[in-house]
């Protein structure tokens, strides 16, 4: 029989404290990629759909109904959906897959479908992983930093244990009692100093370097996802021009592997159906100050 082992409040905590923000930092970068990649070609349920597609997946197919030109869809009506591989080529490619219908409609036809043919299929990583990927990975790390801190900071709350004996108890308690009380002078016996045995439980206090940690672990994350992380941990002015170049090239290298995954795709779909599809890494609010398109507030000199 297995013995059960109780988990205290305080390792209840730490486990509660970590999928917390584990699920708080996805949830976060989520929202970011959602809003960092623009779509034309598509409504916004389409993108929606195909967005989430690509962060959990890293891939969607995509075809045309025939025939279904209109004024309201004059390159026709196009469909985003799921799909299973059934074959490979030499290269590793699906060749043939089947379309997931998974709310039943009777547009996705069923059978298997010849790729870049009857549809067209997308990558956001030249891994063929979904975003979240990478970014469960970043967020189990800094989570786990994030609970180091919450358990010093618990730490810090943890009482002195004094011993005492039936004889000096009474000494000790009057003893502590004046060191709260603030009084700038204390007079105590040479018997009941000697006698005062403290048990200090904290820990050493280190929850700056931690978030300097959580902080380094987050711009590596943001500089994959290709986007703009100075300023999370270190100040564009404490860094010389070289470095903030060589972070910005980084930066703009990560975001053009997925940029030209889906360039690729809309490369197919553009081939196969005649169809355009174009999608943008939308540029930070800094850059776009810096271009131009926000105006810059005066300074107080000039009011």
């Amino acid at each position: 029989m297995k013995k059960k082992f109780k988990t205290s409040v305080l390792e209840r905590e730490i486990l509660t404290t970590f999928a917390d923000t584990k699920n708080f930092i996805v949830n976060k970068y989520y929202n970011a990629f959602m809003n960092k990649l623009g779509v034309e070609g598509a409504d916004y349920q389409q993108r929606d759909y195909m967005l989430r597609q690509f962060w959990a997946t890293g891939t969607i197919a995509m075809f045309v109904i025939q025939n279904s030109v209109t004024e309201e869809t004059p390159q026709g009506l196009a469909v985003f959906c799921p799909y299973a591989p059934i074959d490979y080529n030499t290269y590793d490619f699906p060749v043939h897959c089947t379309l997931i219908n998974k709310r039943g409609v009777p547009f996705i036809p069923a059978g298997s479908q010849t790729i870049d043919k009857d549809v067209c299929i997308g990558f956001i990583q030249r891994n063929h992983k979904g975003i979240k990927f990478i970014v469960d990975y970043y967020a189990k790390r800094i989570a786990l930093i994030k609970s180091v801190m919450q358990t010093q900071l618990i730490a810090k709350k943890m009482p002195f244990v004094l011993a005492t004996t039936p004889e000096n108890k009474e000494n000790i308690e009057n003893l502590w009692n004046d060191i709260l009380s603030d009084n700038p002078a204390l007079f105590a016996d040479f018997d009941v100093i000697g006698n005062v045995n403290a048990l200090n439980l904290t820990s050493t206090f280190e929850i700056d370097k931690l978030q300097n940690m959580a902080d380094n672990e987050e711009n590596n994350l943001k500089e994959i996802l290709g986007i703009d992380n100075l300023g999370v941990h270190e100040k564009k002015e404490h860094l010389i021009n070289k470095e903030i170049e060589a972070n910005n090239q980084q930066t703009e290298d990560s975001a053009s592997c997925i940029i030209d995954c889906l360039e690729e795709f809309s490369e197919c779909i553009k081939k196969t159906f005649n169809y355009t599809l174009t999608f943008e890494w939308k540029n930070s609010i800094q850059e776009e100050k810096e271009e131009g398109n926000f105006e810059e507030e005066q300074d107080e000199e000039e009011i």
